[in-house]
């Protein structure tokens, strides 16, 4: 007979000891027992529903609100929501939207549900996994389909639907040079808003009666380029997005990197001054970038400052240094500066390559000796900070030949001193353009990787076939 005491155990220790053990076994039961989940990171949506509400007596629901007003807040009280039911569901869930009544097959259950939108329910091994809305037709994300029939609303813009299906995350493109050569396509400051935007300073002036549309205007040059250069990587320097313009600034992003992802070329970003001032965070808007099929943008190590720091390295032949350039601090102290940690990091970062650049967005405080200008267009102040961290030194340390920057729209020169310091030359419409009349422009760079040399030439909005200003920035 088992007795207790033998083993030293008191009658309240037995009593934990089973109680435990019982424990144990039920967790282990639960887990080798339960059934699978297909969707355990990404619950289904069980359904789709607007709510109208009047400030400020909007109050939350058991749904997930989309928290993207219909109006874009254009009505004084009135805000229009997209409302998400999610859950697991072993019965049904919505398996496909449509605006617009659609077509019947038998057995098909489809429902209306407000501003022209049909839901249809199926079973849920075909579900949907999430739905927003956006204000233009762009969603080059991989699994998310978005509706080109903008819903029924009354509000004076369009508002369009997308929804999610599980998808792979797509592979990175690989870059490599096309006969020892690598030709960079920068283009600086889009200036995109979350609509059309409005045409700021345009040059040449428009015609009387002539309209002018930004951001169409600016990507149709954007594409024109990208049609006669064909580069094997765009780097965006920062103000992609125009953030007082952006009150759905995943609209804007997602505007911005469909260009690029449409013409199937592989791009790199890094942030500028405005880029953060819409809806969205740095490191939000980076999450969305980081997932798409040609972006090779990176948020970068958290533990150093700003976000977007990343090397890419082409083949052991060129190595790219990407560096968040911060913003503005106040009107007093002016910009901010490249940090003691970003130095630090770009130097334990360092690759080997036949030639390094270096790519960011506002400028260095060397910009600012114009004596050394050895071509290209000197029209505004350089707005580059008070501060100077050594980076430029840094730069020369590690091996970069050339850094090309943003930010002063109407400057496009490239100054050299212990290296070359170059301006993309501001290509959107949506940004200004004053100081005598500026034309939009993009800056190009080719990489030869025999010599070690890097060529440089630009293109302007009118006459996008003519290569401008071609010089080689020799070492």
């Amino acid at each position: 007979m088992f007795v207790p005491r033998q083993l030293g155990l008191t009658k309240q220790a037995l009593r934990s000891s089973v109680y435990l053990l019982v424990v144990l076994t039920v967790v282990l039961v639960y887990f080798f027992t339960r059934p699978s989940q297909v969707y355990a990171d990404s619950p289904l949506v069980l359904d789709l529903e607007f709510y109208t509400c009047y400030r400020p007596f909007c109050t939350e629901s058991e749904n997930v609100r989309v928290d993207k007003d219909l109006g874009l807040g254009k009505a004084l009280f009135k805000r229009t929501y997209l409302q998400k039911k999610l859950g697991d569901s072993d019965d049904t869930a919505v398996v496909d939207v449509s605006v617009g009544k659609p077509e019947y097959k038998p057995g098909d259950l489809w429902k209306p549900r407000g501003h022209g939108v049909w839901v249809k329910y199926g079973p849920s091994k075909n579900a949907i996994i999430d739905a927003t809305v956006l204000f233009q037709p762009s969603d080059p994300r991989p699994g998310w389909t978005v509706l080109t029939e903008p819903l029924h609303t009354d509000t004076d813009h369009h508002v369009y639907i997308s929804y999610r299906r599980p998808a792979k995350t797509p592979a990175r493109p690989q870059l490599s040079f096309k006969n020892n050569k690598f030709k960079i396509l920068q283009v600086a400051d889009l200036h995109f808003s979350t609509l059309d935007g409005v045409c700021r300073d345009p040059w040449p002036k428009l015609a009387p009666g002539e309209k002018c549309q930004a951001d169409p205007k600016t990507t149709h040059f954007v594409e024109t380029v990208l049609d006669l250069e064909k580069p094997d990587l765009v780097v965006m320097t920062g103000d992609q997005i125009y953030g007082p313009g952006s009150p759905d600034t995943e609209t804007t992003i997602l505007k911005v990197c469909d260009i690029f992802e449409r013409h199937k070329t592989p791009y790199a970003m890094v942030f500028g001054n405005h880029d953060d001032e819409g809806s969205l965070l740095r490191d939000e808007i980076m999450e969305i970038v980081e997932g798409l099929p040609y972006s090779l943008s990176s948020a970068g190590p958290a533990n150093v400052s700003g976000v977007g720091n990343y090397v890419l390295q082409v083949q052991n032949k060129l190595a790219l240094y990407f560096l968040d350039s911060h913003k503005k601090l106040t009107k007093v102290l002016g910009y901010d500066y490249l940090k003691e940690d970003q130095i630090q990091w770009i130097k334990s970062s360092w690759v080997p390559a036949t030639v390094s650049m270096a790519f960011f967005h506002i400028p260095l405080p060397e910009y600012r000796n114009t004596d050394a200008i050895a071509f290209g267009n000197y029209k505004e102040g350089v707005m580059a900070p008070h501060v100077n961290s050594g980076m430029a030194q840094t730069f020369k340390e590690i091996g970069v030949s050339v850094a090309s920057v943003g930010h002063d729209h109407c400057n496009d020169f490239c100054l050299h001193s212990d290296l070359w310091l170059c301006y993309g030359g501001a290509v959107g419409e949506g940004g200004y353009g004053g100081y005598g009349g500026t034309e939009r422009r993009m800056r190009v760079f080719e990489v030869d990787a025999t010599n070690g040399l890097v060529s440089t030439w630009q293109r302007l909005h009118s006459d996008p076939q003519t290569v401008i200003e071609h010089h080689v920035l020799e070492k």
